[in-house]
């Protein structure tokens, strides 16, 4: 899949996954995404997760990574393809980014991933992009907003009392 340039004027290489050219730092980058997303899955339900979209088992998932000149990765993420309500159709739910540390930004790296997740998008039939995030500090919210997301609804969890 062709890339581009990042918004810092990087260059990256966007690609789908596969078993061929996902490096051994991807697998070992599970953890520190589920340790800083907040995402409550386990390593090896993520592992497995991931196996299968680099396996191309799973129609409904998709794993991107993202390379810089020297082919080393920068950055992943994992879509997710859901369908939805007659009135909405299918969406394609952003699931996981990851970028390692001090290698890119969050903003290059999806500014430079958009058009591939659009394409996904578009082959799968969807006309919508769905982005799930723990993180609800103000500043990240503001950056996703300037990169065109919109707020669209809350989640709100609470513990069963006993």
């Amino acid at each position: 899949m062709a890339g581009g340039s990042g918004g810092g004027g990087r260059d990256f290489e966007i690609a789908v996954l596969t078993f061929q050219n996902a490096p051994k730092e991807f697998w070992e980058s599970l953890p520190d995404y589920l340790r800083r997303s907040g995402d409550e899955l386990l390593v090896e339900e993520l592992e497995s997760l991931m196996a299968g979209a680099l396996a191309q088992e799973r129609p409904d998932l998709l794993a991107l990574g993202a390379f810089d000149g020297s082919r080393r990765m920068v950055g992943w993420c994992l879509l997710a393809l859901r369908t939805s309500t007659a009135s909405i159709g299918s969406e394609v739910v952003v699931w996981g980014v990851y970028v390692f540390p001090g290698r890119a930004r969050l903003r290059e790296l999806v500014d430079t991933a958009m058009p591939a997740i659009e394409a996904y998008a578009r082959g799968a039939g969807s006309s919508r992009l769905v982005l799930h995030t723990r993180r609800i500090s103000r500043p990240y919210i503001a950056m996703l907003r300037r990169m065109g997301w919109e707020i669209h609804s809350v989640c709100m969890v609470r513990e069963v009392k006993e």
